[in-house]
């Protein structure tokens, strides 16, 4: 039986290069902003592969995707956002944490010229890549390319250029990706099955399904019972007004873990806190994992410390930093 060096010895110089023994394999991982869906998805984001986040409006599709590049670039990585829809604000993404100076932004309507670049930066070396949205993405046959006129919907034939142009989108992503998270957002669809009934879809078709390495679906309520209430100040006065949302997330696709995995966290965007409540997703993922013993409504921290109720737990952490830090490290011990 050959040998490994004897087969390594036979192939041509450019695929030795590529070559590896197996247990040489890495699977680079970034936590993202939900620490439930960084326990969901083994590690968080995959490094070399695609994530396909999808969901209603006003879940936070976007704001998930550029609070885990905000974490990300915190630990020395490079984020670029091509921006279809141009709707970026940077005191948003500020608030999100992320270091906008640092952050490469395009704003490219064309999926045929948002291919190349995404390409183009993968090659050189970005480490996270968000595609906001795939959903707002047009083709070259929707414009006249001597007048720059738009066409009429009727004669650009774009919804089977466009999903056929998404998909090649998806091929070359997959052909040149080595180690470059893709972030990939969408709208869901309404699909209608051959029973009649009602499933959910993202925009480009089938390939979207098939090829990335994680879909997360996310779903908020837009009912006013359902939204997070708090106090703001309005000029001089203090009102009361929604400042959140609860979001449930399922992680639909994951290679490497179950399918069907499901969870919910807070989602605000007004108030003291923006994005992601992480402090109160790690408590209750924290007394999931055993981490956090939680016996009836009490809550034992590593530390000793004790609270009755999740709310006087999450407060305790919110002015005690350092702890929640400590916790922190713990859970995600836990997770890897």
């Amino acid at each position: 039986m050959a040998s490994y060096e004897e087969i390594a010895a036979k192939l041509s110089p450019e695929y030795q290069k590529k070559l590896k023994r197996a247990s040489e394999v890495t699977d680079d991982r970034q936590e993202m902003a939900s620490i439930g869906l960084t326990d969901a998805m083994s590690g968080g984001l995959c490094y070399g592969g695609v994530t396909l986040i999808m969901g209603n409006y006003g879940s936070g599709k976007t704001a998930l995707a550029l609070q885990t590049a905000g974490m990300a670039q915190k630990e020395g990585k490079s984020v670029a956002m091509i921006d279809v829809e141009g709707s970026f604000k940077p005191e948003w993404g500020a608030n999100l944490g992320l270091d906008v100076d640092n952050m490469l932004w395009l704003n490219i309507k064309d999926v045929g010229n948002v291919t190349d670049v995404m390409v183009q930066l993968m090659q050189a070396g970005t480490d996270i890549i968000i595609i906001d949205s795939i959903s707002a993405l047009g083709t070259a046959n929707n414009v006249d390319l001597k007048t720059g006129e738009i066409k009429d919907f009727t004669e650009s034939n774009q919804m089977g250029a466009l999903s056929t142009q998404i998909g090649k989108m998806m091929t070359n992503a997959n052909m040149a990706n080595e180690n470059t998270a893709l972030i990939l957002i969408s709208q869901i669809r309404n699909n209608i099955s051959t029973t009649g009934s009602y499933g959910f879809i993202p925009s480009g078709g089938k390939k979207m399904e098939h090829d990335p390495t994680s879909i997360i679906v996310l779903r908020s309520s837009h009912s006013d019972k359902e939204r997070i209430k708090g106090t703001v100040k309005n000029g001089k006065r203090m009102i009361e007004k929604p400042i959140g949302n609860i979001v449930d997330w399922e992680l639909k696709k994951h290679r490497g873990s179950g399918d069907g995995l499901t969870g919910v966290y807070n989602f605000y965007y007004d108030g003291d806190i923006r994005g992601i409540d992480s402090i109160d997703e790690i408590v209750s993922v924290g007394s999931k994992m055993g981490v956090i013993n939680k016996g009836g409504a009490w809550f034992t921290l590593p530390n000793g410390e004790k609270f009755q109720g999740q709310p006087k737990t999450v407060e305790y952490l919110r002015s005690n930093p350092e702890e929640y830090e400590l916790l922190k490290k713990e859970v995600l011990d836990a997770i890897s």
